[in-house]
């Protein structure tokens, strides 16, 4: 039988590229399967495609706060950065940071992307490190520590978005049943065609039966449709633009040298006011905290955009 790595890899040779958000939310893989899946395509110059949308912060209506924290962390990194003692280590600390700035999703906490990313930092230094420094040079284990720590933080997000989806599907599926309830089915032919037991229903009953739904049949479908959409657009919108992350993980020093706010400048062929508010921008934007509901705004967004595209075409 063929192994789920050499699956992924026929896969990955057919097409010549690789999509790493789908491969890393998925929970069958260990991380020996993400490592030889990685190692892989490293060795071969394997393009990673994924889909990404830029936030337009002027259109969110949910309310959120900053995180002083996140705010004081970012602002002051170049003064305490951390110093494990071990060069390895904090190069690939440096590694997490910068990850962690590029993968933080719209509805997440940066301080707990970062944590995420510095679990995955002691993991891999505890138990793949050693054997990989044997067979690559740092350069080459650095790049596989990125995407390492990358899976983890995709993975930590996929996981808690799907919570939440969960919540909003079981809602569905009680408004469901209770329609053809009262259409007159039976709740066992009910229960047997959806799959679920009567104990199970009964649990959706206690958490769903004193609220009040007003869905069509049709309007459930839609509701489904529409929260799958919903978090799949969560997944794929990040809080920073590329330039964005690139300009803050520069001024850091997270992505290679560190350069002054003049050095970028000159490097970009900008001034320094500009460069400066782009570092200011991208800080407050990875400070901020959303009221969940954001996820709601989000998919009314990249809708209204698809909407204004098709009458375009």
């Amino acid at each position: 039988m063929e192994s789920k790595l050499a699956k992924i890899i026929a896969d990955i040779e057919k097409n010549n590229k690789v999509d790493y958000n789908t491969l890393f939310i998925r929970k069958d893989l260990t991380d020996l399967d993400v490592l030889g899946t990685v190692v892989y395509c490293l060795k071969n110059n394997i393009d990673d495609v994924k889909e990404s949308y830029d936030l337009n912060y002027s259109e969110i209506e949910n309310s959120y706060f900053n995180d002083g924290e996140v705010e004081d962390f970012l602002k002051n990194y170049n003064e305490n950065e951390d110093d494990y003692q071990d060069d390895v280590l904090n190069e690939f600390v440096k590694i997490a940071i910068h990850e962690s700035i590029k993968n933080t999703k719209i509805n997440f906490s940066f301080s707990d992307i970062k944590q995420e990313a510095l679990l995955a930092v002691i993991k891999f230094k505890n138990e793949f490190y050693e054997k990989l420094s044997k067979s690559y040079d740092l350069e080459f284990v650095k790049n596989i520590v990125r995407l390492y720590i990358r899976r983890y933080i995709i993975s930590y997000q996929y996981t808690e978005l799907s919570n939440y989806s969960e919540q909003e599907y079981l809602s569905l599926l009680y408004i469901k049943i209770s329609s053809e309830l009262s259409e007159g089915e039976k709740l066992e032919d009910i229960l047997n065609r959806i799959g679920i037991s009567k104990e199970y229903y009964e649990n959706l009953v206690n958490v769903y039966e004193n609220k009040e739904f007003s869905l069509t049949y049709d309007e459930i479908k839609e509701e489904t449709e529409r929260i799958k959409r919903k978090y799949e657009i969560a997944l794929n919108t990040n809080r920073l633009t590329f330039l964005e992350e690139t300009i803050l993980s520069m001024y850091l020093g997270v992505d290679g040298t560190k350069l002054s706010v003049q050095e970028i400048a000159k490097k970009n062929n900008t001034d320094k006011k500009s460069i400066q508010e782009i570092i200011n921008t991208s800080i407050f934007k990875l400070s901020l905290i959303y009221n969940f509901d954001v996820l709601n705004d989000l998919e009314r967004i990249y809708s209204d955009l698809e909407g204004i595209n098709d009458k375009l075409i």
